[in-house]
């Protein structure tokens, strides 16, 4: 484009003529000047409009980074942890974010899913179709993700929300705040479930001794104890290590015994922290991670004795001990044809014959599963049985087919308990005296079908067998004798000193 410098006057050259006073020449002229005022105009329009195509180009250019701003700002959500005020926070992030940057609905929409994973995730992929905005996703998402709570729900995270072992003063005192807030407390209450949820003891106690109960008088307070525990923990750990040095520099001057190190700490009247061994605190108000708890039962970590699932038996049917009352009762027992006796104990109160697992396959017995509770006098705790079998019991000159009840070998102290199964068998008969616990089939007692009277109607004589039967004092005792043609076990009884009886 040719532009025409209008300081310069524009003039046509004509030939010379002595006529200077043609009105063509003066047309000519204004034409040109009209020329140059209307291209001056055109340029002045393309200017304009060159600089509203540039000014267009800078705003798209200064539009800023969606998805830095949210890599920044927005945080991940999973929708697991079922807190509805996270689930606010986080839609509260996404509604800030396009709000400051100017964000297009869709946009808005299309960044706030992509920050969504595992359970939200989900969700998003089976409301996908139905949210078509930004202010549908919201509307959906508000209602799945931040419903409210019921008061007996709140209230119940509120008062099970306590300080964890590795989790600061500071953290626990916002949360439980939240928490407080959300349910409407007063100050007073606010102050009274915080101080309850506190791990330190005297933290505790410090909180409650003042009257202040506002949020920030109380976070100010908690502060300063920190201080002042932190200063006094610092300063007496320096005494006491200035302490430990003295004493060792005045035994390697004076070339002494060597006092032991635990002599050395017990000089010390401070408390000594069991979880990180620091004098000035108790492991209660320790700062470090706990130590994992340990069990003394199973030696396993994670939990203590009182919750342990490991099983210890701690059941037992009779006693270990066995004293002199309880020696006539314990017999030799031979099981089927088997000539290696077992020790065996006669109840004759128990409504089984028990016998101990490992004796049960020592003999090869074909053992059946099978559920028994066995109950014991005076304890609340049943025993289950291992199975059931059956077998030949063979005691002094009895030998019964018997059922026998098996239990683990922890249960019972003898290879086999002896009960109403072999003592209650038809024609079996056992004597206790003072000296022995004799079986046997059939015995015979004199005048046990005789009914006894006062008065005695008729008397025999009887003549013992034996070369000497010596009857305890105060006892009484089976003795062989022959009265008539008959020889019977008589029981005598002496009510008297010790008695000599002999052949005749």
């Amino acid at each position: 484009m040719i532009k025409w410098d209008e300081t310069v006057p524009f003039m046509f050259t004509e030939p010379e003529n002595n006529n200077s006073d043609s009105p063509n020449s003066v047309d000519v002229n204004a034409h040109v000047r009209a020329l140059l005022e209307q291209n001056r105009l055109r340029e002045q329009q393309m200017d304009v409009i060159v600089k509203n195509l540039l000014g267009e180009k800078k705003t798209e250019v200064s539009v800023p980074s969606l998805s830095s701003y949210l890599i920044q700002t927005v945080p991940m959500f999973d929708g697991e942890t079922g807190d509805t005020d996270l689930a606010a926070e986080w839609l509260n992030d996404v509604k800030t974010g396009a709000m400051l940057n100017k964000w297009p609905d869709m946009s808005t929409m299309e960044e706030g899913w992509s920050r969504l994973e595992g359970a939200a995730h989900n969700w998003y992929l089976g409301h996908m179709l139905e949210l078509d905005s930004f202010e549908k996703f919201a509307t959906v998402f508000e209602a799945t993700f931040t419903s409210q709570e019921s008061i007996t729900e709140t209230w119940i995270k509120m008062s099970e929300r306590l300080q964890q072992p590795d989790e600061t003063v500071f953290a626990y005192f916002h949360d439980k705040i939240r928490m407080c807030w959300r349910l409407k407390l007063s100050a007073l209450e606010t102050k009274k479930m915080l101080c309850v949820g506190l791990s330190s003891r005297e933290m505790s106690v410090a909180l409650l001794s003042n009257g202040r109960t506002g949020e920030a008088e109380m976070l100010t307070d908690i502060r300063m104890y920190y201080e002042i525990e932190s200063s006094r923990n610092e300063r007496f750990m320096t005494v006491t290590q200035n302490k430990r040095s003295d004493v060792t520099a005045t035994q390697k001057s004076s070339k002494s015994e060597s006092v032991p190190r635990y002599d050395v700490l017990r000089t010390s009247t401070k408390p000594r922290c069991y979880n990180c061994q620091k004098v000035g605190h108790i492991a209660r108000d320790c700062n470090l991670p706990r130590k994992p708890l340990m069990c003394t039962n199973c030696k396993k970590e994670g939990h203590t004795r009182k919750y342990c699932q490991t099983s210890t038996p701690d059941v037992s049917l009779i006693t270990t001990q066995v004293n002199n009352n309880l020696k006539y009762y314990v017999k030799n027992v031979r099981i089927n044809d088997h000539k290696e006796p077992i020790i065996g104990i006669i109840d004759t109160g128990s409504a089984f014959t028990i016998m101990r697992r490992s004796v049960a396959e020592h003999f090869n017995l074909c053992v059946q599963p099978a559920k028994i509770k066995l109950w014991v006098y005076g304890n609340l705790q049943s025993v289950a049985s291992y199975g059931q079998t059956q077998a030949v019991v063979r005691i002094d000159e009895v030998n019964e087919m018997i059922s026998i009840v098996v239990v683990e070998d922890s249960v019972q102290h003898y290879d086999v308990i002896v009960g109403w199964t072999l003592t209650d068998c038809n024609n079996v008969a056992f004597v206790k005296t003072n000296e022995q616990l004799l079986f046997a089939y059939d015995m015979q007692f004199p005048f046990h079908d005789t009914e006894i009277t006062c008065e005695a109607s008729k008397r025999h004589s009887m003549t013992v067998l034996s070369e000497k039967e010596t009857l305890p004092a105060r006892a009484m005792k089976l003795v062989e004798v022959q009265t008539s043609d008959t020889i019977v076990n008589v029981m005598l009884i002496n009510d008297w000193e010790e008695i000599d009886l002999n052949k005749g």
